[in-house]
């Protein structure tokens, strides 16, 4: 039987759908490995920008031992370029406030509000990373800000409706920087557009956490090298005066005075010696002739109206971070003149009070805050003008640690001098 015009063409027009059908499969898979080669790809250029970044931190590192500014904004810059953050800051951590010493694309009336001392507040950011949270992330400041007081304190509220209204912020980020447990600040991301940070853009903030602290760390480890040195080249000065003026006190009071004003970082200061009910000024220094005017041979009462005189009555460092609002500060004397920080030490003999350095700052400013200005954050953990430790636990007065080093000395120029011994 002879085939139908129908049948010769039914197997080639079979073949021809078969070949079509085959060729868009081929077309599909060849879609899907291109997809997949692109994905790799893709994947291959992150990891390697990424490892380009660290790599720049740490050659910024490198390149800037002792200071943390650089390390600070080149942080903020691979945050910024790698992990898509609008707005990047670094505040440190003090043991009671975060303050901002580091920001890009922050408008300035907002990074104004942010270097300013911050507690941490009641369900915000700060108490997470306190409790040890990895990272706290805010996918909506919007819906915060509407909360209810129960949840969230309304100082946080207000902080995160000036970041929404002077910057738009919408999403945050907080990435803790610790050591050992302890914390020591925070990388914090922000976003105009509600646009949650992946997982991997966490992971890569906390990379540069870690970095941070390592920068942190060697500062604090060159900083204190530095200081060593400055310390024992002071004592060797110091005993060089003592040594070239037997039984006469008043250049070595002078010397001793002079260190303890440099290692504080100090504007000027005195140094007293207890007489029975008062102290009396030995030696003062200052850039201020009324102060010194104010200062030379002036006597005070023992209370707590004065520095000088909480250190007698309590025999231990005081700190003053504000005269203006420290509500037991009424010295008369120095009522018409600027002091902002006080700091008083006192000088021990066989544990009782003879003596102290009183120091003082003309400003107030909060740890580190000169030495970012100087482009160095390291000496912000070692010697701020508020003569705090930036270490957050344990919290000690550094001039104290400085000015111990200058009792021993005093003490061996008041046994060469005999002075006076302090009445009852």
């Amino acid at each position: 039987m002879s085939a139908t015009p129908d049948s010769k063409f039914s197997d080639p027009e079979q073949r021809i759908a078969d070949l079509e059908r085959q060729l868009a499969e081929r077309d599909a898979e060849l879609a899907e490995c291109k997809a997949e080669r692109d994905e790799c790809k893709a994947e291959r250029d992150e990891a390697l920008a990424q490892q380009t970044a660290i790599a720049e931190v740490l050659q910024v590192i490198n390149s800037s031992p002792g200071d943390l500014a650089p390390v600070f904004g080149a942080i903020l810059e691979k945050a910024h370029t790698l992990c898509g953050v609008t707005y990047g800051a670094l505040q440190l951590y003090d043991g009671e406030h975060f303050r901002v010493v580091a920001t890009r694309g922050i408008p300035e009336p907002l990074a104004h509000v942010l270097r300013k001392p911050s507690a941490p507040q009641p369900g915000g950011p700060g108490t997470h990373l306190i409790a040890g949270a990895a990272y706290f992330q805010i996918p909506d400041i919007a819906e915060l800000v509407g909360a209810p007081p129960d949840t969230i304190s309304l100082d946080q509220i207000r902080r995160f409706r000036t970041a929404l209204d002077l910057a738009g912020i919408r999403t945050m980020l907080f990435v803790p920087l610790r050591k050992d447990k302890t914390l020591l600040g925070g990388i914090v991301a922000g976003r105009k557009e509600v646009c949650p940070f992946t997982e991997k853009q966490i992971a890569l903030l906390q990379n540069f956490a870690a970095q941070a602290v390592i920068a942190m760390e060697n500062a604090r480890l060159i900083t204190e090298t530095r200081e060593a040195l400055e310390q024992q080249t002071a004592t060797a000065e110091v005993l060089g005066v003592i040594n070239s003026s037997p039984g006469d006190l008043a250049p070595v009071f002078d010397a001793m005075l002079e260190k303890a004003i440099c290692f504080c970082q100090a504007d000027e200061g005195i140094l007293t010696n207890r007489n029975g009910d008062e102290f009396e000024v030995l030696a003062t220094r200052s850039g201020r002739p009324e102060m010194i005017a104010l200062n030379v041979g002036a006597r005070f009462a023992i209370d707590r109206e004065t520095v000088g005189g909480r250190v007698m009555l309590e025999g231990r460092t005081v700190h003053i971070r504000d005269v203006n609002a420290d509500p037991d500060y009424r010295n008369p004397r120095l009522a018409k003149v600027q002091i902002g920080t006080l700091l008083g030490v006192p000088l021990l003999r066989e544990g009782v009070v003879v003596g102290s350095f009183n120091l003082a700052r003309e400003r107030i400013e909060s740890v580190g805050t000169a030495t970012m200005r100087q482009g160095s954050a390291s000496r912000t953990s070692q010697r701020s003008c508020e003569f705090v430790m930036c270490s957050p636990r344990p919290r000690t007065i550094c001039s104290c640690q400085r000015a111990s080093r200058l009792r021993s000395q005093l003490g061996t120029a008041c046994s060469l001098g005999s002075p006076r011994p302090p009445a009852n």
